[in-house]
């Protein structure tokens, strides 16, 4: 999808203004959490400038840490048609998450710091529990008509709201295996990854400290997602 014929908000002055300013867009995700009254750890400074400069990272914290923290604070400092795909082993975690990452936008947008969603795939034949996406004309090269691209959807919000900042999903509302051959589990999903290709910040595997204790042949679609849905789209 074209630059041209996406719609964009308005930077906030602060995001703005520090942007221009050259400050890197890891200690512009410090400034961020500072701003929600939080200061960064170290270990998330750390994870944050090596997301910066394009490398992978494992993260190893004690429960409580802030690890989800890192990922979000670059969700919060990063500007549109930016997004981050968050794999999360249960749907428990994904709820709790989406509803206090968008408690931070909505606290950060009152602020005049940024705007941003976040939102999760609980159905993608009807509209999430999310923020709802900003309207946006349909773009006529979307291949695909049917439910999983309705207005309100995940699929439909990802290609079309330059607001969404993070997706959270368990990998197998992604990935699907069928005749030994692992693939999108939804057309509609596919084809929306595939339109912010290179506007995928990073995919976050949280929690994946439960993938090693079930094993990997429990819930292999971990192993699987990023090939089945957009091999080419991130950095990792």
């Amino acid at each position: 999808m074209s630059d041209d014929t996406r719609p964009r908000t308005v930077e906030s002055d602060q995001c703005a203004a520090l942007s221009e300013a050259g400050v890197s867009a890891a200690d512009r995700a410090v400034a961020a959490l500072r701003a929600l009254g939080r200061e960064a750890y170290s270990h998330q400074r750390q994870v944050l400038q090596l997301q910066s400069d394009g490398g992978d990272v494992l993260l190893c914290a004690a429960t409580g840490a802030g690890k989800s923290a890192a990922y979000q604070a670059a969700a919060y400092a990063a500007p549109d048609w930016t997004l981050i795909v968050v794999l999360q082993p249960l749907v428990e975690l994904i709820h709790e998450q989406t509803a206090r990452t968008n408690a931070d936008f909505a606290e950060l947008t009152r602020l005049g710091w940024s705007v941003g969603r976040a939102m999760h795939g609980a159905h993608y034949g009807r509209p999430s529990d999310g923020a709802a996406p900003a309207a946006a004309d349909e773009p006529s090269a979307a291949p695909l008509d049917t439910p999983e691209l309705a207005e309100g959807s995940l699929a439909h919000a990802i290609a079309y709201d330059p607001q969404l900042r993070i997706v959270y999903v368990t990998p197998e509302e992604l990935a699907s295996k069928e005749s030994g051959r692992w693939t999108a589990r939804s057309a509609a999903m596919q084809w929306a990854l595939a339109t912010r290709k290179g506007e995928i910040l990073a995919w976050a595997y949280d929690e994946c400290h439960l993938v090693d204790r079930w094993g990997s042949t429990f819930r292999d679609a971990y192993l699987h997602v990023e090939e089945a849905c957009t091999a080419d789209n991130t950095r990792g």
